[in-house]
């Protein structure tokens, strides 16, 4: 496994459950290092906030990839500035309150609902800073206020 950052190796970060587009994810990581490094760092961080394990579900995207599964056309996966993950110890709701009441800084935080759970998309980047909750398929405005409730 090539190590990216201590708890973070190019494996997991290049992750899909579409094979066919696996070669093409890892060449766009080599391409991308620094960036995918940069994302791995800030990841090491949230780490630390919320104390657990992240299990990344999705980091860097193909166009092709983004496509096969419906992604924003201007997704942050697809620049190597942005990773989809369950923290491994905590729920998800809990972990997004501790990120969001630590004021670490992020370009976008999103609390998604999958399936019977949740994730976390965590993008770094241009994006104006902006909290949104996902329910249903649709984004909506993340009340702030109600993080610790």
């Amino acid at each position: 496994m090539t190590e990216i950052t201590p708890h973070f190796t190019l494996q997991e970060m290049t992750t899909t459950d579409y094979e066919e587009f696996k070669t093409s994810i890892v060449k766009i990581a080599n391409k991308n290092k620094e960036k995918l490094e940069k994302l791995c760092w800030h990841l090491e961080a949230i780490r630390a906030i919320i104390g657990s394990p992240l299990a990344i579900t999705s980091a860097i995207r193909s166009k092709e990839l983004n496509s096969a599964i419906k992604g924003s056309k201007t997704s942050q996966h697809l620049v190597v500035e942005a990773a989809d993950f369950i923290p491994t110890k905590k729920s998800a709701i809990m972990a997004f309150s501790e990120i969001v009441k630590s004021g670490y800084p992020f370009g976008q935080l999103i609390l998604e609902k999958r399936g019977i759970g949740y994730l976390i998309h965590f993008g770094v980047g241009e994006k104006r800073q902006t909290l949104f909750s996902k329910e249903a398929g649709k984004y909506e405005p993340y009340d702030v206020s109600k993080v610790g409730a």
